[in-house]
């Protein structure tokens, strides 16, 4: 019986061993982009696209009148509050929301991704910060690695329709060499009932380099408490990721989501 056990032990210390080196695969290969971009960094750019004067924007010569609003940015009747209250009793569109999400995958190599999420949509536009956690518990320590994903510009069509897209345009973080990168996010939801959701979400991130990270997620959500301002849903899914083209990290897992 002792010598089962050393053997059990030694089998879950190797398989731990094997495990932590998809983080580790992850880091050495973020070593090598950094170290490319740095040779590669001696490559003088200019850009004269740029005149001296740094006058970028008219607002003057902007057209609101698309808009149905003409807002006075100096003046004191722009009352945005009223104007986005007034949107949002819009039954057929939702025009500004707020959506807190957090889910927790198990990969098949015992390394647990951690995703916290803020999703935020004013009209047409849409945005979301998310933290993409990677977490490998090892016998003697515990290695993480993480990506802090800010998607800057995009759109989102009507949530409440049958079929809703999303695509956006941001940056990509990675905590552990503190390189920023370009990324874009493309994003479909199918919504055959009022609470109930099949959504697919793809991202790219990279640069000139290489591609750092590619990722696809697949989920069901279904709403539990829906009321005309709060929603919250319970979402199954699954993600499969590429790191850096060649670190592979797949899983699925659960999540929880609370739209305002």
């Amino acid at each position: 019986m002792k010598y089962l056990y050393c053997f059990f032990l030694a089998f879950l210390y190797s398989f731990t061993l094997a495990s932590g080196q998809i983080i580790d695969q992850i880091k050495d290969a973020s070593d090598q982009h950094s170290s490319q971009s740095s040779n590669s960094s001696g490559d003088t750019y200019s850009d004269d696209s740029y005149d001296d004067d740094d006058t970028y924007y008219d607002t003057d010569s902007y057209d609101y009148s698309d808009y149905g609003y003409t807002p006075d940015y100096f003046g004191p009747t722009l009352d945005v509050f009223d104007w986005v209250e007034r949107k949002r009793a819009d039954s057929t569109y939702k025009f500004s929301a707020l959506n807190l999400s957090y889910r927790r995958t198990t990969s098949s190599g015992q390394v647990v991704l951690s995703v916290p999420e803020v999703q935020f949509k004013l009209g047409a536009y849409y945005g979301s910060f998310r933290i993409n956690q990677l977490i490998e518990e090892g016998i003697k320590k515990e290695d993480r690695y993480a990506t802090t994903d800010f998607q800057i510009l995009g759109f989102q069509t009507n949530p409440k329709s049958m079929l809703a897209l999303n695509l956006s345009f941001g940056l990509m973080a990675e905590q552990y060499s503190g390189n920023v990168f370009a990324e874009g996010v493309a994003g479909l939801r199918f919504l055959p009932t009022s609470s109930f959701a099949i959504a697919w979400e793809g991202r790219l991130a990279g640069d000139d380099i290489s591609v750092v990270r590619s990722e696809n997620t697949f989920s069901a959500q279904f709403a539990f408490l829906q009321t005309p301002d709060l929603e919250m849903t319970a979402n199954a899914f699954t993600t499969a990721s590429m790191y850096y083209e060649e670190v592979s990290v797949n899983g699925f897992g659960v999540g929880l989501g609370i739209r305002f």
